[in-house]
């Protein structure tokens, strides 16, 4: 980091603390149980929380910080709790944390991924007097949370530490549609005319490309934007990292799959099916090659992509389909489904050793869990943003058709959260609607209708200890770039397939087989909590 960078970081830090220190109360006291009523919601206090989480960009493109939107405000109406929203510098979010942690003066509630903020997971962050346990607090203040856990046990289980420690309210998908919003579209005008059925075959899926070079005169039929190299590599039936394989953790370049994608993206690659600059690719590229027939077949998500490219092309030949992945050798795909847990561990919310009030806080946090707290942060407010008809929550034209031209995102951060993440369940009626096109509805079935092929490979949000965490974190560098940079040159045919079994030598070499041990121990402790 340079020096004047340096400065900006910690003075933005500094007054950040400032704001933690006059915002919370003096002298580390708890709450009064004879001058604040808990019970009940209006909760009637003075007290004011100071609360650390990222502005989100559609926020952001509409507000400063989230005190400034509708939905801030009408959650404080309904709550009783004044809140001072604290918004680390776009981008610096772990470096903004690292030195708030360091400061030892933190706001009353972090928002933040607490599966891997601190060395040794959650437990460490307890122990280290970071964030509090939330065991006795969630007994008394927080039924609704309690309540959802109860009836979800898999959630349960990924929101405990090893000792048994609650430590956030957590974010959480409520339906595994919520999991699946990208995935691969393919051009269905191209498809119609060519009279080609929805590839349910890996050789299906080739032939279609072929089709599309050779009768379209697509440059690069198949293509993706540089990051989504995990699209890539699921299509084909592979996985670069760690995953489950038969109960047990498996590291995908140690498969025999592996090398049969390996062969598959090289000839693809060596026939002009597979774009030669995916590596480089950014957004605008392959927006440009979309939208201009140079590409057939992309991964992207329902509505940045698939709807953006449908809306760019309105009143035009042109037309994009979700496809399901390909099987591979007669078998499920087990690997082309975004996937995910319901629970992540991202933007979820704890409270601070430093917070003078948990009590006030547990209490805030659960309103976001019970019946009222989950529709109002989902739809907002009935009657103004949304209707109830025939039982399902409606979006108002105050959301789909906002006056001042934003986009539905944009509306949306106005009003409700339910269309980012944050300490709540999220309802799966949003994306319904946000996805407004009959082919974006029909890209979320589509995608969601494989999520139990691969059910049994995701790893679950496992927490390593601190040892463990440093040791792995030094392997998983090393042979992340070796593994990287090794699958490239396979793909390009720059090293031949037949020296794949140096590679594996060379991970091996690189203590590859230690991460894996790690992984295991890790996997070993979460199923036996």
């Amino acid at each position: 980091m340079k020096k004047r960078t340096a400065k900006k970081v910690i003075a933005a830090l500094m007054c950040m603390a400032a704001a933690a220190s006059f915002c919370s109360c003096d002298g580390k006291k708890t709450i009064k149980k004879d001058n604040i009523d808990l019970s009940k919601y209006p909760i009637k206090t003075d007290v004011e929380l100071t609360y650390w989480c990222t502005l989100e960009g559609n926020v952001s493109a509409i507000a400063s910080t989230y005190s400034d939107t509708e939905y801030a405000k009408g959650l404080e109406e309904r709550t009783g709790v004044k809140i001072k929203y604290l918004h680390p510098a776009a981008g610096q979010d772990g470096e903004m944390f690292n030195l708030l942690v360091a400061s030892g003066e933190l706001p009353d509630i972090m928002e933040f991924d607490w599966t891997s903020a601190v060395a040794g997971g959650p437990q460490a962050a307890i122990d280290n007097d970071i964030i509090i346990s939330l065991n006795d607090l969630m007994k008394k203040y927080a039924p609704n949370l309690t309540k959802y856990l109860k009836e979800n046990p898999e959630v349960d289980n990924e929101v405990t530490t090893e000792q048994g420690n609650y430590y956030v309210f957590p974010f959480i998908r409520g339906d595994q549609k919520l999991l699946t919003s990208a995935g691969f579209v393919a051009r269905a005008d191209w498809m119609d005319e060519l009279s080609i059925d929805p590839p349910t075959t890996i050789d299906a899926f080739e032939n279609m490309l072929i089709a599309f070079r050779d009768k379209k005169g697509a440059k690069m039929p198949l293509s993706f934007v540089s990051g989504s190299e995990r699209f890539l590599y699921s299509l084909v039936g592979m996985n670069s990292e760690f995953y489950l394989k038969d109960g047990k953790v498996a590291f995908g370049p140690f498969e025999e799959e592996f090398l049969t994608g390996l062969e598959i993206l090289n000839r693809w690659y060596k026939n002009g099916l597979l774009d030669k600059n995916y590596m480089l690719n950014d957004s605008s590229m392959l927006d440009s090659d979309i939208l201009n027939g140079l590409t057939g077949v992309t991964a992207c998500s329902g509505g940045s992509g698939l709807g953006k490219y449908l809306s760019a092309k309105d009143g035009e030949k042109f037309d994009l389909r979700a496809l399901a992945v390909p099987s591979i050798k007669g078998k499920p795909n087990k690997f082309g489904i975004a996937g995910g847990s319901l629970y992540d561990g991202f933007a979820s919310a704890a409270i601070t050793s430093s917070c003078n009030y948990p009590e006030l806080a547990a209490k805030y946090l659960d309103y976001l869990y019970g019946d009222e707290g989950h529709m109002y942060v989902n739809f907002g407010t009935e009657g103004k943003t949304y209707k109830m008809i025939d039982g399902y929550p409606t979006y108002t034209d105050l959301i789909m058709k906002d006056k001042s031209g934003l986009p539905v995102s944009q509306a949306m951060a106005k009003y409700i959260r339910g269309n980012m993440a944050g300490p709540f369940v999220q309802d799966v009626r949003y994306i319904e609607q946000y996805y407004e096109r009959p082919r974006q509805k029909e890209a979320l079935d589509v995608w969601s209708s494989q999520i139990k092929d691969s059910e049994d490979t995701r790893l679950p949000k496992t927490i390593m200890t601190a040892e463990e965490s440093k040791e792995y974190a030094n392997i998983y560098n090393n042979i992340k770039k070796y593994c990287d940079e090794n699958i490239v040159s396979f793909i390009s045919g720059e090293k031949p397939l037949s020296e794949y079994e140096d590679f594996v030598k060379g991970a091996k070499k690189l203590k590859a087989e230690r991460a894996l041990e790690i992984q295991q121990q890790a996997y070993d402790r979460f199923i036996h909590k």
